[in-house]
């Protein structure tokens, strides 16, 4: 998984000249979180909303994380 994320950045900013890519993971998600922190996504903060997930509504926490192209092209 982390290489098909780490060629959808790479894609996002050369391809479609995007400035910042961001993601976000549901609580308790914690491997798509690792997969994003390994991508070099930074971690912005989390919010409790509404959310789908599995067609059922109700109440949780999200996790934002993003990465900017001059991070990206810090290495």
């Amino acid at each position: 998984m982390i290489e098909v994320v780490t060629r959808l950045i790479k894609f996002g900013f050369d391809e479609l000249k995007l400035d910042k890519i961001g993601a976000q993971f549901f609580d308790g998600n914690i491997k798509s979180g690792n997969v994003m922190k390994r991508c070099g996504m930074k971690y912005l903060g989390s919010e409790e909303r509404e959310i789908k997930l599995q067609g059922k509504i109700g109440r949780g926490k999200i996790h934002k994380c993003e990465i900017t192209k001059e991070d990206y092209y810090k290495d």
